[in-house]
């Protein structure tokens, strides 16, 4: 499979691969069978709108376990709310992305902000 291979030439370079937008469309069980992936990056569609009584919160917590099972990192995406990131931490997922930590950057601005972290000159 050239995909695959092509992966693995981006690991053994360093790149760590994410599977992206998990549990919707092509990103699917198969992928992670065929593939190598470091991380697990739960679709926002799970995360996003969700409250206390929302049962999607069984789904992320499903595919939390599973990743760890599979020794991947789990990524969050679409975290608008304290309560999202509280409920995410609870179940188990340390990272994540979305609105509640800062809006969608253009590359000069990430890049400025992530220098400004790496340097110790700004606030992460």
């Amino acid at each position: 499979m050239r995909t695959a291979h092509m992966l693995e030439e981006l690991r053994t370079m360093g790149v760590r691969v994410s599977l992206d937008d998990f549990g919707t469309g092509y990103s699917s069980l198969a992928h992670l069978q065929a593939m190598t992936f470091d991380a697990l990056k739960i679709d926002g569609s799970f995360v996003m709108n969700q409250d206390e009584t929302n049962t999607n919160w069984t789904i992320v917590k499903a595919m939390t376990s599973m990743a760890e099972a599979m020794d991947l990192r789990v990524v969050a995406e679409g975290i608008e709310t304290e309560f999202q990131r509280s409920r995410l931490q609870e179940i188990g997922c340390k990272f994540g992305q979305g609105w509640l930590f800062d809006r969608a950057l253009p590359e000069a601005d990430a890049l400025a902000l992530l220098t400004s972290v790496t340097t110790g000159d700004g606030v992460p």
